[in-house]
């Protein structure tokens, strides 16, 4: 199947699993082993991802152990590994909670369940970054096995979203957003008792809002090698998210950049804690403090890391080199000027509401310094082409709709 000695194994049928799929492509040239519950168009209208094993009962422990015990089965060869890759939360827990039942089979390189809990566990975090010196938004935490109404005083407008974010999608129901930004008490207690009602049993976060549009959010990406050597961090600012209310918080568009400092400090942070694989932060600019405040670290590569492949980082070569090869890398700090982006050039120059930034794109775009991963110009499925056709139009539409 490849003539190297490791074969790539990818869980998830996404924007992110296909991402990871070209990263592998275009360092190796190689078609990587496609894993899922379902086809999705992203990765099914493919010429580089049409190796799929799919099973609709994934999202199970037992049931995900036992198929990718058989995927290896099917797959490894005397002398090829097999790298294996999440693409969701959900899938990235299962890899590292089902670790030494997996790790016989597959390399990768993910944190242990105690590390998962202490960052994906949002009151976990916000703990952990007060004892790093890394600034958060003012947070309250409202449990939901409490029959108490939140009482707590804060400034509104706030924000309300799980602290969990696996069990929280696991109980789906009317109404379901990423976040809720409300105004009243009577808000907060409505969506408390709302969320509560679909079986949602850990905390809510009920969080000060911190002015600003898109361009506030910035996005930083961490990788440190199996031993917990820091070997990347890069930075970038948001210039668009999806409009959606159950997809805020995706990033649809970014332009990345260089702050030494800021940069640093996330880089130690991680390091600190014995973080190792990727790690994906939000964050947001406030300018009432002119702080850099996090709000979360995925524990995985983000959907829009790619910008790290087209700046010349190659997300897929860092995991081969640590996994495989076991290189050891100096801490490389990103610094290139680029425009990452999924939404189609017309949506960009029309729909960001920021006179300097909009020159700016329009600059980066006129000198060639942007990409759009989804248009990987050796996928040659013909299906694809008029799906991401379908696909641009209805993003024009969606922020179009969304600014009436």
């Amino acid at each position: 199947m490849s003539k190297h000695s490791f074969i790539p194994i990818i869980v998830g049928t996404n924007i992110n699993a296909y991402n990871m799929a070209i990263s592998f492509h275009e360092e190796y040239g190689i078609k990587p082993v496609i894993v899922g519950r379902e086809p999705l168009p992203f990765t099914s209208y493919s010429t580089i991802t049409n190796i799929q094993e799919l099973n609709q009962g994934l999202h199970d422990p037992e049931i995900f152990v036992q198929f990718l015990r058989e995927i290896a089965k099917k797959y490894r060869t005397a002398d090829q590994k097999l790298v294996l890759v999440g693409t969701d939360d959900l899938y990235v827990r299962l890899i590292i909670e089902q670790r030494e039942a997996l790790q016989e089979d597959f390399l990768f390189n993910y944190i242990d369940e105690e590390i998962m809990n202490a960052v994906y566990i949002k009151k976990n975090f916000y703990e952990l970054c007060a004892e790093h010196g890394i600034d958060t938004p003012s947070t309250y935490f409202h449990s939901c096995l409490s029959d108490e109404p939140f009482t707590e005083e804060v400034l509104f407008p706030v924000i309300i979203k799980p602290s969990d974010g696996v069990q929280y999608y696991r109980h789906p129901f009317e109404g379901l957003q990423k976040i809720y930004k409300v105004d009243t008490y009577e808000e907060i207690n409505r969506i408390i008792q709302m969320v509560k009602s679909s079986g949602y049993t850990e905390d809510l976060i009920i969080q000060d809002f911190i002015p600003g549009d898109d361009t506030y959010m910035w996005d930083a990406v961490y990788y440190a090698d199996q031993h917990g050597k820091a070997q990347l961090i890069t930075l970038a600012q948001v210039v668009l998210q999806e409009r959606a209310m159950t997809a805020i918080g995706n990033y649809t568009a970014l332009i990345t950049r260089y702050n030494e400092e800021i940069m640093t400090k996330l880089a130690k942070f991680l390091e600190a804690i014995g973080y190792v694989g990727y790690g994906n932060f939000d964050l947001k600019y406030d300018k009432r403090d002119g702080k850099f405040k996090a709000f979360e670290v995925n524990i995985r590569q983000g959907r829009s890391s790619y910008y790290i492949t087209q700046c010349g980082e190659n997300m897929a070569k860092y995991l081969v080199d640590d996994l495989v090869y076991g290189k050891e890398k100096p801490l490389t700090y990103l610094d290139d000027h680029f425009l990452f982006t999924v939404v189609p050039k017309a949506v960009l120059k029309k729909f960001v509401d920021n006179p300097p930034m909009e020159k700016e794109i329009r600059s980066l775009i006129k000198a060639g310094k942007y990409g759009n991963p989804l248009f990987y110009n050796k996928d040659k499925h013909m299906k694809r082409k008029l799906y991401l056709l379908m696909r641009q139009i209805n993003y024009y539409k969606k922020y179009k709709n969304a600014v009436k």
